[in-house]
């Protein structure tokens, strides 16, 4: 049975300890290299944290959520006079196969990293998600584009 106290009580929190925030860095760090090195041909691509690791209401057992941002180069279109301009677009802006395109790329960079374990791709879903499990960590990282 519940009493009118029961109902008012929060869990405890636990802030994270000063080797989660390292790693949680190392990790950044060592996506941002992969995806700033480019991704199926495209560059200039920039990695973002978001969700509740970022607000600070993650948990030992949270998953550590990433997006990739930056302007993606889609080609060339012939302008006035002949010119050619170059056709871009932000990675928001980016259709549902193109984004695949990238997760894909991004995906067979994390299968070489010794530090890296993929769980899951989910191509299907609405936002497609690559999840990959960061070992020094033990923490599930989902990458998605937002």
């Amino acid at each position: 049975m519940f009493t009118h106290n029961s109902c008012h009580t929060s869990p405890q929190r636990t802030l994270p300890l000063s080797t989660d925030i390292e790693r949680r860095a190392a990790l950044f760090q060592q996506l941002s290299n992969l995806v700033s090195q480019g991704l199926d041909g495209q560059h200039g691509l920039r990695l973002l944290s978001f969700g509740s690791s970022v607000i600070g209401l993650d948990t030992p057992a949270s998953d550590i959520d990433f997006t990739i941002d930056g302007e993606l180069h889609l080609g060339y279109s012939k302008g006035s006079a002949d010119q050619q301009v170059a056709v871009t677009c932000t990675a928001k802006q980016l259709d549902k196969e193109k984004r695949i395109a990238l997760l894909k790329a991004l995906r067979q960079k994390i299968r070489r990293a010794r530090n890296l374990q993929e769980r899951e791709f989910v191509p299907w879903a609405r936002i497609p998600v690559l999840k990959f499990t960061y070992q020094e960590h033990n923490r599930c990282v989902v990458m998605c584009f937002l």
